[in-house]
């Protein structure tokens, strides 16, 4: 600036008045902006509120509400004290309040002395106290108080609509019963008791986490019912989280598929081993099962280990000694069934022998159905469990089982093999009809007798559904 030669006014006076002293100029190295922050932030006078400080400043505001919130919380709780002392502090001095964010971020412990208070909504909102009045309807209210009115005139849609529903409910005892297909008269429960004991069939004490129309039709055949059986069903099911990890994949067969021609109940069995599982107590971790081809019955026993003694013992104790000798046995080619011993005692007894072709084991159907559905009840009631509790619910599995309807057959094993449905505690908890009436003994009576009619269904049943199964199983040409 001073040698320079055009330099004019100002410039030029102060180039002539400096001109006689040694001046030397050195550029200015750059500084960074953090530092500038820095002596900025350390050398400003720190401003102090009191009630003797009259120069504080409190001309700042708000713009965001939620702010603008907490700003008036602050005004409020100025009054309560006799001063406020704010002191900026450097980001790099500020120890407590890094350690307090990290041990929080980590989730460590913290310090001694530290306040801690989860907060979910904002601190500075005041929420206003509104009363909601939560009124659960009955279903059944307008439906009993129609039947009481005895034809009395009520106007409106609903009860237009209710008028034509009626004529299959009725009222026995005090209590609200439906005519039903799957029994003569349905109890109606409430919606929320009824999605309890579909929790209870679902995984209680006789549940394998049935499927959505399983669950549904062994409720209904149980003699209860409330309208939203299906979608309380199908909720139930969707939000298990048993049946969501554990779902089965459905896989086509490459060859036409063989079917088993019905015979007569008790006629024809099929065995096989699963396993190993996991060591339950005793030291078991095998499990032998067995499956009666026409009613579906599969019996099933834990076993220590996989030998053709133990297999013989299981078949003579639970099959011959409960059922009788049936006329033929399906069994794979296993050394435990390919043995002397076994061979013989069939013989013995007069029972045929079937060993499936060693290159298509799978050809054992049935009991390779079996086998599946114990595995997913078993690995469905066991999410988060003890893996060595299986063998005790082995037992509750094959409860679940027996009390199914079966599609192919259309009847549950009870009925055919004993004239009736089984009882079982979620009926008895409901009170079904049967359960109070006494009436209900000369029912069972008739059933019993006419056991050989509902075997003869199931035999059309059975052979209808073979058919459709082979069409859809078949590959397609």
């Amino acid at each position: 600036m001073f040698r320079n030669k055009d330099s004019t006014g100002t410039i030029g006076k102060w180039a002539v008045e400096l001109a006689p002293f040694e001046i030397n100029f050195t550029a200015r190295t750059a500084i960074k902006s953090q530092v500038i922050a820095d002596f900025i932030a350390e050398w400003t006078p720190s401003a102090i509120w009191s009630p003797e400080t009259p120069s504080e400043d409190k001309s700042f505001q708000a713009w965001h509400p939620d702010l603008a919130q907490y700003l008036a919380e602050v005004r409020k709780a100025e009054l309560a004290f006799k001063g406020i002392s704010i002191r900026s502090i450097l980001r790099g001095e500020n120890h407590q309040a890094d350690a307090l964010t990290k041990a929080a971020a980590r989730g460590q412990e913290l310090p001694a002395g530290a306040f801690y208070e989860e907060i979910h909504t904002s601190s500075a909102t005041k929420l206003t106290a509104v009363e909601v009045l939560c009124v659960d309807e009955d279903w059944r209210s307008p439906i009993m108080a129609r039947l009481l009115s005895e034809g009395a005139n009520l106007d409106g849609p609903n009860y237009a609509r209710l008028k034509r529903r009626i004529h299959n409910y009725h009222i026995i005892g005090g209590s609200l019963y439906k005519s039903g297909v799957c029994a003569p008269l349905l109890r109606c429960i409430p919606a929320s008791e009824g999605q309890v004991l579909l929790r209870n069939i679902h995984e209680g004490l006789c549940g394998s986490h049935l499927a959505l129309r399983l669950l549904a039709g062994k409720t209904l055949r149980q003699g209860l019912y409330w309208p939203t059986i299906m979608a309380d069903a199908k909720a139930l099911v969707r939000t298990c989280q048993g049946c969501q990890w554990m779902g089965r994949r459905s896989h086509q067969l490459s060859t036409p598929l063989q079917v088993i021609a019905p015979v007569w109940p008790l006629a024809q069995w099929g065995m096989n081993l699963i396993g190993p599982f996991p060591h339950a107590k005793g030291n078991l971790k095998f499990a032998v099962v067995a499956v009666e081809y026409f009613s579906k019955l599969v019996k099933a026993e834990p076993l220590t280990a996989i030998t053709s003694k133990n297999v013989q013992k299981f078949f003579r104790q639970n099959i011959i000694c409960r059922f009788g000798v049936p006329k033929q046995l399906t069994i794979d080619n296993g050394t435990q069934f390919d043995a002397e011993p076994f061979r013989e005692f069939c013989e013995g007894l007069g029972i045929e022998l079937c060993f499936v072709a060693v290159r298509h084991p799978q050809s054992n159907g049935a009991v390779e159905r079996a086998n599946s559905n114990i595995l997913v009840g078993l690995n469905r009631r066991i999410v988060g469990l003890a893996k060595g509790l299986w063998v005790d619910e082995l037992p509750k599995i094959l409860w679940s089982i027996w009390t199914i309807q079966s599609r192919s057959t259309g009847f549950t094993l009870f009925r055919l093999l004993f004239g009736d449905e089984a009882m079982t505690p979620t009926e008895l908890k409901g009170g079904s009809l049967r359960t109070i009436l006494p009436e209900a003994t000369n029912e069972r009576e008739v059933l019993l007798n006419l056991s050989e009619e509902t075997c003869l269904r199931a035999v059309v049943n059975l052979t209808k559904y073979q058919a459709q199964t082979k069409t859809w199983f078949d590959p397609k040409k």
